[in-house]
């Protein structure tokens, strides 16, 4: 299961699959920048910045993902987790 952080899930191989075609049928990778994995028994925790441009739209932010394995290291869920890039202090003195 692949569950984004706007919404969908493809809950088998073959949604995966289908998704990740009509994916890169209409967008580019422009950054995809891996800032930490953290691994804890089998699950994977993994944080990073992504960039793409996607019919034509340029799109950015930082995320997270959590991966969980099976006994055999195969991936069997990933949940990502979105922040918006453009980070501010409110509070910070000028």
């Amino acid at each position: 299961m692949y569950s984004e952080c706007y919404g969908p899930i493809y809950r088998n191989k073959k949604e995966i699959l289908a998704w990740f075609s009509d994916w890169n049928e209409k967008g580019t990778v422009l950054v995809w920048t891996i800032k930490r994995i953290i691994i804890i028994h089998q699950t994977g925790i993994v944080e990073w910045h992504f960039k793409c441009d996607y019919l034509n739209k340029i799109s950015e932010f930082d995320g997270v993902s959590l991966i969980d394995f099976n006994l055999e290291d195969k991936i069997i869920c990933i949940k990502e987790f979105e922040s918006k890039s453009d980070h501010y202090y409110p509070y910070s003195q000028n």
